[in-house]
């Protein structure tokens, strides 16, 4: 049996809005493996974000409980590149230790010809795909993203998903996605359905 890196039972999570609980995510459970690639899909509105917020540990449940056994890295939707440096530092900054990696992992995303360029300088489809080469680097048992295709055209789709299914086995990918060709290449998928008002 592979190794287990991430369990969430029964998680759901919860807003007042004016006095009232909006419920953002309905009850959810799953079990991430060494090996699988996992999509979150569902219609818009259905909790996607939220989850991967959730798994890893940028928000907590309103109910339930996550359990974390291996370390976990988070690409968000808005992406938390450094500004003020280039885009090799800010991929480097993920494990310095393994900086000489850095240059074919760019290629592999088609970035490499950026790496001397300040995230300001580049598109956001490229700011997406270095966001996704440190989160990569940094070599984290659980890679978590939110949309990761959402800025791609279908080329660079391409190079994103061969990039998180090529993972060495004993590391896994969850991904929140609306895209088909994401939910196709996973090995998993969890399918969130409308949450409702609390009360």
């Amino acid at each position: 049996m592979s190794e287990l890196l991430l369990v969430a039972r029964e998680v759901t999570r919860s807003y007042d809005v004016r006095g009232h609980a909006v419920l953002a995510l309905r009850p959810t459970s799953l079990m991430v493996q060494a090996g699988d690639v996992l999509a979150v899909t569902g219609p818009s509105g259905t909790g996607k974000s939220t989850l991967v917020s959730i798994l890893a540990g940028w928000d907590r449940p309103s109910s339930g409980t996550v359990e974390r056994p291996a370390r976990t890295v988070f690409v968000p939707q808005r992406l938390a590149l450094l500004d003020t440096l280039t885009v090799l530092d800010n991929i480097t900054l993920a494990d310095a230790g393994r900086a000489a990696e850095v240059p074919a992992l760019a290629a592999a995303l088609s970035v490499d010809h950026l790496l001397e360029r300040f995230p300001g300088e580049i598109s956001l489809g490229e700011r997406q795909r270095v966001g996704l080469a440190r989160a990569l680097h940094a070599g984290a048992p659980v890679t978590i993203l939110d949309e990761p295709t959402a800025h791609q055209d279908g080329d660079h789709t391409r190079l994103v998903l061969d990039a998180l299914t090529s993972l060495p086995g004993d590391r896994a990918v969850v991904m929140a996605t609306h895209d088909s060709v994401v939910v196709a290449v996973a090995t998993a998928v969890v399918q969130l359905e409308a949450a409702v008002a609390a009360s």
